[in-house]
């Protein structure tokens, strides 16, 4: 073969060729058609979508058939583009002659029958490498583009995701959440699961599905702007969403976990999760064993993963459990986790140091007769540590126990709740009053040094709303719309 050199291309080749008229065609012949003399040099054009999957196609068969790489693409940043590749590619004078062995004929026929799946490869590899060259906004470098998609509002980021595929991946990826978070761009957002409000006519009550049992729903509360709005119902739920269920963040999405039928009253061992990225809703994998109710729940990091992990609770026959086990949102898979050493039922789970903490509860036979105890599961280790006899001071229902940003542990105590009191080194000391309109049925969640507490002055009276920043004894009265104001059974915070 006979070749004809561009010196301004030398530094440039980097090119083998291998005819391939034994299978019966000549491959450069299907990308380069000219016959004249004068197209015989080294040239270089722009490598086009049926080029790439041409030479694509014809490197997988060199390589299904043992031989040297046909063509190799190169990018050309002489020519000004280095978003680019070229195709070198030549003109052959003569090609040399084979003969047909019966072994070519075999191969032959082996290529014929497997050139569709080969097709349809080719095709999977053209998209792959189309979306990796594909920049994320044209005409910027991808960092610069990334800083500007990291601040895009989270209620955006489904809309985001379809405007193009790089974009979808992009904001799919934990990379683009991780440097969201570390430039400060992330924003703590509530979630709730609360009672439809009734219509403003002036009572408290809340609406009720067939005039007997209220309907719930997930409300989201955003501290930053003291925005209210409501997630998606989640689908396949004819009764609509559970009663009594536990709601837990596993990064950017809201695990739900169990609860009771609305209109049959079974406890359900239904998993449902909302990808606060796509917008949407799936179905998560059931929780394994009995179907248990008012069980401890918290987000943990087991095993280098973030995992929401449940423990205790009372099944169907109402007996006091002292299982627990872990759930992997990413992975949507359920793991085992050791035995408690006492049965809790209506327990409280946090997680704090690296443990989990299942506070209070009771045992089958104490039904009611709240436990001051707790138990802690080294997360790191898996194991459980010994009881803590007076873990609290008093024995209480433990659901208003949440770890503050601060790293100790709040809850609301005392005659209906009236005082905030947090856990040190010297034990359960008051902080600050409780409101008087929140005492009842409080709920408190935690954020970044802040303290968001949800409560009514009456029973199935309206909610209102209180934040106490870190470092302060004061509360600070939070706007809550008539249609948010129904009574709510659970709360968490996600940083989105």
């Amino acid at each position: 073969m006979q070749l004809s050199w561009d010196p301004l291309l030398s530094d440039f080749l980097l090119i083998r060729v291998v005819p391939l008229t034994c299978f019966g065609f000549s491959p450069f012949r299907l990308i380069h058609q000219g016959d004249d003399a004068a197209h015989s040099r080294i040239r270089v054009c722009p490598l086009t979508y049926g080029h790439r999957r041409v030479i694509l196609l014809l490197n997988l068969i060199a390589f299904l058939s043992s031989l040297p790489p046909l063509i190799l693409i190169i990018p050309c940043p002489a020519f000004g583009n280095c978003e680019h590749s070229y195709l070198l590619h030549m003109r052959i004078y003569k090609y040399p002659s084979l003969h047909f062995t019966k072994e070519i004929e075999e191969e032959k026929q082996k290529l014929s029958t497997g050139f569709l799946a080969l097709s349809a490869l080719i095709d999977s590899l053209t998209l792959v490498y189309s979306l990796m060259r594909q920049r994320l906004l044209p005409g910027l470098p991808d960092d610069i583009a990334r800083e500007c998609l990291i601040r895009v509002p989270y209620r955006w980021f489904p809309t985001a995701r379809s405007v193009c595929r790089r974009w979808k991946r992009e904001l799919d990826s934990p990379y683009f959440h991780r440097i969201r978070k570390a430039a400060g761009l992330t924003r703590p957002v509530v979630a709730f699961t609360q009672a439809e409000s009734a219509p403003a006519t002036g009572s408290s009550a809340v609406k009720s599905v067939g005039g007997s049992t209220p309907s719930y729903r997930l409300s989201l509360f955003e501290p930053a702007t003291g925005a209210w709005s409501l997630l998606p119902p989640v689908p396949g739920l004819p009764h609509g969403q559970p009663f009594f269920c536990r709601i837990a963040a596993a990064e950017r999405e809201l695990v739900v976990v169990g609860g009771w039928d609305p209109k049959t009253w079974a406890a359900s061992d239904g998993v449902h999760v909302y990808d606060f990225a796509t917008g949407s809703w799936r179905r998560g994998a059931p929780m394994p064993g009995p179907r248990r109710s008012f069980f401890a729940c918290a987000t943990a990091s087991v095993g280098g993963r973030v995992a929401v992990v449940v423990a205790g609770g009372h099944d169907e026959e109402k007996n006091a459990l002292r299982s627990a086990m872990a759930y992997d949102a990413a992975s949507d898979t359920w793991a085992p986790l050791p035995d408690m050493a006492t049965e809790r039922d209506e327990c409280r789970g946090v997680c704090l140091d690296g443990r989990f903490y299942v506070i209070g509860g009771y045992s089958t036979e104490a039904q009611g007769w709240f436990s001051r105890t707790a138990e802690a599961l080294d997360l790191a280790a898996g194991q459980w540590g010994a009881v803590e006899e007076e873990k609290l001071d008093e024995g209480t229902c433990p659901r208003t126990c949440v770890v503050g940003g601060d790293g100790r542990l709040y809850m609301c105590r005392g005659d209906q709740g009236g005082q905030l009191a947090v856990l040190d080194a010297a034990g359960w000391r008051a902080v600050a009053e409780v409101p008087g309109d929140a005492r009842v049925s409080p709920e408190l969640v935690a954020w970044d040094g802040c303290l968001l507490l949800m409560g009514s002055e009456t029973h199935g009276g309206a909610q209102t709303g209180y934040i106490m920043e870190a470092g302060t004894a004061t509360w600070k009265k939070v706007e809550v719309p008539e249609e948010y104001s129904g009574n709510i059974h659970a709360g968490c915070c996600l940083e989105i």
